[in-house]
């Protein structure tokens, strides 16, 4: 999984591949774009999963790193949050590079519409 490896091409691993002059954030513009940020950290990826969860996010949930996030929610969950913990990460990313290759809002109620289909 790219994830794990942190090699999808967040601003901040284009900025590292010298081939963008600013890191930050294209949603928020408050961070660097990491892999954790954009799926994870953002003040959009945050509302989405809080939506996603109801509230019942582990503590843990926006403070353990990278691996251990994934570890958490992938492997040893029910399969039910597994299959959600994975398509909620691959509509942020949708919605992410729509928002920057095609200047599309990002609506959290369009996300989560979108994972529920």
């Amino acid at each position: 999984m790219r994830v794990a490896r942190e090699s999808i091409c967040t601003n901040d691993w284009r900025f590292v591949c010298n081939l963008v002059q600013d890191n930050s954030c294209p949603i928020c513009h408050e961070a660097p774009e990491n892999v954790l940020h954009c799926l994870r950290d953002c003040m959009h990826a945050k509302c989405v999963w809080q939506h996603m969860a109801r509230g019942g996010l582990d503590n843990g949930f926006f403070s353990d790193c990278l691996v251990d996030w994934l570890s958490k929610n992938m492997i040893g969950t029910n399969s039910w949050w597994t299959q959600l913990f994975v398509i909620t990460l691959d509509s942020l990313w949708k919605a992410r590079n729509a928002h920057v290759f095609r200047l599309a809002p990002i609506y959290t109620n369009q996300v989560v519409g979108e994972i529920f289909g």
